[in-house]
């Protein structure tokens, strides 16, 4: 782990987070002590209180995207040095604050089952790169309630490919070559089932405790193969403060809050996306999901560059003036 301090105070970031460079380049994910400051982690909590929860998901008490996008101190970290720094050691180049994504879960809940983040990605061609970055707002002990985040490292399975063939397909169902049946729907949230469907939703951790080489309520994989996820999966044990950070092309899953003292667990995520990745317009529009407003914002035409004059870019390798690109 290296400590990656710079002489530039701020009252929202820590000037010395501490972040294992090398592994994260090895296994597309790490956890980022001492991320951000006391001060920013109640600030995050009033805004998640402050917020209504989503509908696209059952499987958590609260998901709501689009928060936050505006927030000062959220810009602030984004455009500081020490931020750009840590970034840079992780490999990205120039890169835009595209969402903010608030999740909360309790214990009567079992949260999101291995998974890619395709709605925040689905913006750009598979090929451009794009990270979160996992914010807890309460402790994560894995010894006693946990609620944090498993991680799938890109060396025992990555998502790469997943996003090349999501992308693909979605052009093939917008150019009319097939359709999806309305049955595989049901799984993407509340929205697409029935109130049978919806009963039976609930019997899902039941079913995956007792069939679980058979079940998954995953999307992308079988029950054999979220057993050996599971197997390879890294976990963490968090303070507020602290941070996972990971490619988009890594696999990660809710852990469930087990019953304690802890009654809530909270948490914020930060979306980013490196500033030369293109717009994907078809998949944009037909994916489905929350849209992103600062992507909106920022779009041009399909398989063109981001507009990012008014955006919140982390300056690592270039400057932007009116959209355009300059190296420093």
């Amino acid at each position: 782990m290296q400590e990656l301090g710079m002489q530039q105070r701020n009252e929202y970031i820590v000037s010395q987070p501490i972040v294992d460079s090398l592994y994260f380049r090895n296994n597309g994910f790490c956890v980022i002590r001492n991320f951000i400051t006391p001060t920013f982690v109640e600030r995050l909590r009033i805004i998640l209180a402050a917020t209504k929860s989503g509908t696209t998901f059952d499987t958590i008490k609260k998901n709501t995207y689009n928060i936050g996008i505006d927030e000062k101190g959220i810009i602030e970290i984004v455009e500081n040095k020490v931020f750009a720094k840590m970034i840079g050691s992780l490999g990205y180049d120039d890169c835009f604050f595209s969402d903010g994504v608030v999740f909360e879960t309790d214990p009567e809940l079992f949260g999101f089952d291995w998974h890619l983040d395709i709605t925040s990605f689905k913006y750009i061609f598979p090929e451009d790169r794009a990270f979160s970055i996992w914010i807890p707002l309460d402790p994560i002990d894995q010894e006693d309630q946990d609620g944090g985040m498993t991680m799938l490292s890109t060396t025992s399975f990555s998502g790469c490919e997943f996003f090349k063939l999501q992308s693909h397909v979605t052009r093939a169902l917008a150019e009319g070559r097939y359709n999806i049946p309305n049955i595989y729907k049901t799984l993407l949230g509340p929205k697409y089932r029935n109130a049978e469907q919806k009963r039976f939703k609930k019997l899902f951790p039941f079913i995956q405790e007792q069939f679980p080489h058979l079940f998954s309520d995953s999307l992308y994989i079988s029950g054999f193969s979220r057993y050996l996820f599971d197997c390879e999966g890294v976990s963490y044990s968090l303070v507020p403060g602290d941070a996972i950070i990971f490619d988009k092309t890594v696999f990660h899953r809710s852990n469930p809050l087990r019953p304690g003292t802890l009654k809530t667990r909270r948490a914020f995520v930060m979306r980013f996306i490196e500033a030369k990745s293109r717009y994907n317009a078809v998949n944009a529009v037909k994916a489905g999901g929350d849209e992103s407003i600062l992507v909106r914002r920022y779009a041009r035409g399909d398989g063109d560059s981001f507009d990012l004059a008014s955006a919140a870019v982390a300056r690592i390798n270039h400057n932007f003036t009116n959209g355009v690109e300059h190296e420093n």
